[in-house]
């Protein structure tokens, strides 16, 4: 299983795969406080669905080079998420 953090729009998306298949998906509006909900918002995510955290074997960042910060929050958020999970 793997998650997916996307940006490269205006509204952040998380994408769950299982295998190649799409699973679940979630987006919101709001990239602005992108530091503040991502976590947040991951965590309702996986909870809805009934997944733990340590389920979750791959986390890729899509990004926009047109958002550079929030590329850089999706990005350290996923190297983090990689530590977390070992």
């Amino acid at each position: 299983m793997y998650l997916v953090i996307d940006v490269t729009t205006e509204n952040p998306q998380l994408i769950l795969y299982q295998s190649k298949k799409m699973i679940a998906t979630y987006s919101w509006s709001g990239i602005s406080d992108l530091s503040e909900k991502l976590l947040v918002e991951i965590d309702k995510f996986l909870a809805v669905n009934k997944i733990k955290l340590a389920d979750v074997k791959k986390f890729w960042a899509k990004t926009n080079p047109r958002f550079m910060m929030t590329s850089n929050i999706v990005k350290t958020t996923v190297s983090i998420l990689k530590w977390a999970n070992g």
